[in-house]
């Protein structure tokens, strides 16, 4: 059970290098984006919030799951409007 304890804490420290690896590692934009997408992250989003972002790109269902059940609706609702805003921001 201590290793569950421990993933937590790693993804609630999600930061930019993981949005940007998470994003180029799995498409979620053009690779040429993810740096911006990653900056954003790092301005709007809060520390759960990034690490329900990476856990969601890297397709980690049982993780997104986990966090999501953690988070508020304002919380869901604040990234579920990232990622359908920024990815349009940052390929403009």
């Amino acid at each position: 059970m201590s290793m569950a304890s421990a993933a937590p804490e790693a993804m609630a420290a999600a930061g930019r290098t993981d949005v940007l690896a998470a994003c180029q590692r799995h498409g979620y934009v053009a690779t040429s984006a993810c740096p911006c997408v990653a900056d954003r992250a790092m301005k709007n989003l809060d520390d759960a919030q990034r690490a329900w972002l990476v856990a969601s790109i890297s397709e980690n269902a049982t993780e997104t799951a986990r966090l999501q059940g953690a988070m508020t609706v304002q919380e869901i609702v604040g990234v579920g409007t990232f990622m359908t805003q920024a990815p349009h921001q940052c390929t403009q």
